[in-house]
């Protein structure tokens, strides 16, 4: 009989696979070796993180406002790395984000870089030691290709995903802990508006009030440190920027974009239906997984689908988003359950869910709606899997076992 998890072959193709399709798409796609005019600035690894650790630059020499010159930003960029096209670039993060950053900007770009993403790999590696103290698997959810195209994007996603895990897993009974963590959460503020719904919704209504004090706290902080004018910069700019690129569909810039309502308008949708679309889509996603995991408790099955569920809420999500699942999705693809012999997902629905993150971007580049497309339909069937799974549980709970029925059965006349 099948186990919980998928065989050993079947465990060892995955790894294989998914590590092989980043390599492809890390050496063939991101030439590494260009660090001037291609996809990398000034190392071979976390692209985007050239605007965290410039942020924290700014923040300690004065020059915040460069952060919001598109005309000053990226000319800076290109006289300090030797890099030739500095406008693709831009920091999108509220200014309390600044609080974590500038420590990395103490130190010199390769350095801090690095350790970036061996602190980002670390938390990947702990997030699954918080729901089973297993090395192995600590180690294959670091070679997750979800978590291998985050760090070559240079974004934290497995630092998101550490905190999230621990807000599920201990949030009930820790809840003061659990806001202070989301309140941390709160520098990716469109996931945390969206996890912070869904865990209202699912009952940790203690720890989401704990975090708004502390994310009062975190703004508070960021104010004394660094002044009002950052905060008008961000609602005065940054949004509207986004927003803009959002809301007109702007495809080169959505490249590795994974959300319903990016999805729908590749497909060729106006604006206005692929938003119906991503409210459709919000809904059924967080209407679907809030009563799994209060039905079935935090377990990496209901996690992976309560994170997953959160960043297809989100009307712009990307691929490199999918780290933040890595740990409960790495242990619900390989991690046995004693007594059960289902599934999460059958293998090809698995493969393709576990390969894709690196392929993301060049679906984007055509315009197609691949990988959103796949994101949201493996979701719905994990879904529909783990809903079909209670209703049988329920069933057989309610129905009476044959000894049972029989022995309420009246005697037979012989025996009156």
């Amino acid at each position: 009989m099948p186990g919980s998890a998928f065989s050993p072959l079947q465990r060892w193709v995955m790894v294989v696979a998914g590590f092989a399709g980043f390599a492809y798409v890390y050496f063939v796609t991101y030439t590494p070796w260009n660090l001037t005019n291609a996809f990398f600035v000034g190392t071979p690894i976390g692209r985007d993180f050239v605007n965290f650790w410039m942020a924290g630059h700014l923040a300690l020499t004065g020059q915040l406002d460069i952060l919001v010159d598109d005309k000053s930003y990226g000319p800076l960029i290109i006289r300090m790395f030797d890099f030739a096209n500095g406008t693709q670039f831009i920091f999108s993060y509220p200014p309390h984000s600044l609080l974590l950053l500038v420590p990395f900007a103490l130190l010199p770009f390769v350095l801090s870089a690095w350790l970036w993403t061996g602190l980002n790999l670390f938390c990947a590696y702990r997030s699954v030691q918080i729901l089973k103290p297993d090395r192995a698997l600590g180690i294959v959810a670091c070679l997750s290709p979800a978590i291998l195209i985050m760090a070559a994007y240079g974004h934290f996603g497995a630092f998101l995903g550490l905190l999230a895990v621990y807000i599920l897993a201990r949030g009930h009974d820790r809840p003061a802990m659990a806001g202070a963590l989301l309140a941390v959460i709160t520098v990716k503020p469109h996931f945390a508006a969206f996890f912070g719904l869904f865990l209202l919704l699912a009952g940790y209504r203690r720890a989401v009030l704990f975090a708004i004090p502390f994310t009062a706290a975190l703004v508070g902080l960021s104010l004394l440190a660094f002044g009002v004018k950052p905060w008008t910069n961000f609602f005065q700019v940054t949004v509207p920027v986004h927003a803009r690129v959002i809301s007109e569909l702007d495809f080169p810039a959505l490249r590795t974009a994974i959300s319903p309502y990016i999805g729908a308008g590749m497909a060729g949708l106006p604006a206005w239906a692929a938003q119906a679309v991503q409210v459709l889509v919000s809904a059924v996603v967080l209407g679907g997984a809030v009563p799994l995991l209060i039905k079935r408790g935090a377990t990496p099955r209901t996690m992976t689908l309560a994170l997953l569920a959160s960043i297809l809420a989100i009307p712009y999500s990307s691929a490199y988003d999918l780290a933040i699942l890595a740990a409960p999705l790495t242990l619900a693809f390989f991690a046995e359950r004693p007594g059960d012999d289902r599934l999460f997902l059958p293998f090809v629905p698995a493969f393709l869910l576990w390969v894709m993150p690196p392929f993301a971007w060049h679906f984007g580049l055509a315009v197609w709606p691949v990988a959103p497309g796949l994101v949201a339909a493996l979701f719905l069937l994990g879904l529909a899997r783990e809903h079909l799974a209670v209703l049988r549980m329920d069933r057989a709970r309610w129905e009476p076992s044959p000894v049972a029925a029989q022995s309420t059965l009246p005697p037979s006349p012989g025996h009156a």
